[in-house]
């Protein structure tokens, strides 16, 4: 495993890439944690959001080999996605403060994406 190579970076799309839903039009802010729930936060209606069941162990694995994180996305609701990406935890262990190193960008051009992954 040693001689496997990693990129320096990935970029995710953040709607139906890493959740199932747009953001900007499935979700009603405010956003809240229960406690310590892993991977779930409740918009004031009581939809549930969740990364898809892989994505942590995905994001994780990606983190502990070094691999710099960041997410492109064009949602019309850049304010609803960061609080998602901050506020959903991924179990690391022992940890319940584990966070998903995401950076957002507002576009997914060139530009943004580098800034992004050099946040």
């Amino acid at each position: 495993m040693s001689d496997t190579v990693v990129p320096k970076a990935v970029v995710f799309d953040l709607d139906y890439t890493l959740w199932p839903y747009w953001v900007d039009t499935h979700i009603d802010p405010p956003l809240k944690r229960k406690n310590d729930a892993l991977n779930q936060v409740v918009d004031r209606g009581g939809q549930k959001l969740s990364f898809y069941k892989d994505v942590p162990s995905i994001l994780l694995e990606l983190k502990s080999r070094g691999v710099h994180i960041a997410a492109a996305s064009r949602t019309c609701a850049p304010a609803i996605a960061r609080q998602a990406l901050r506020e959903l935890l991924i179990d690391q262990g022992s940890s319940k403060e584990g966070r998903p190193s995401l950076q957002q960008g507002r576009a997914s051009d060139a530009k943004n994406v580098t800034k992004a992954i050099s946040a």
